[in-house]
């Protein structure tokens, strides 16, 4: 008697102790959130007749940050590489995320929200008729 009693009590805590855990998981970050922060462009790509081709960024482009504040401020501030030598070393301006995260809007720009996490961001942009893909990374 005394080992069954001992098996089920056993059995109870291993049951208890099971069914108490749960998978830890990171919660999802809501867009708002995750798109604030300080950003580097990494990557990006053109759709060309059906082709995904991957473009390096310039390395002028490649050291500029982008800051998203609280909506509804950006900056673009210059690395050590201009493009253009007359570019101003901060550019500010808005954007507006919509609720459900799939489009930004940047300075009136429309661009689609392929990918928001709290280290990734890819945003898609149409230049006549040719979908442009950039990758930034979070810094």
């Amino acid at each position: 008697m005394k080992r069954i009693s001992q098996t089920l009590l056993l059995l109870l805590v291993l049951v208890a102790s099971v069914s108490s855990c749960k998978k830890s998981s990171d919660p999802a970050v809501a867009p708002a959130v995750a798109i604030i922060g300080k950003w580097k462009a990494v990557s990006a790509s053109v759709s060309f007749l059906g082709q995904e081709s991957n473009s390096p960024i310039q390395a002028c482009e490649a050291d500029n940050i982008t800051e998203f504040f609280t909506s509804p401020k950006v900056t673009v501030t210059e690395g050590a590489l201009k493009c253009d030598p007359s570019d101003p070393a901060v550019t500010n301006g808005s954007y507006t995320l919509s609720a459900d995260g799939k489009t930004l809007t940047l300075d009136g720009f429309n661009q689609t929200v392929v990918e928001l996490s709290s280290s990734t961001m890819k945003l898609r942009i149409d230049v006549f008729g040719f979908p442009i893909t950039t990758t930034y990374s979070k810094i």
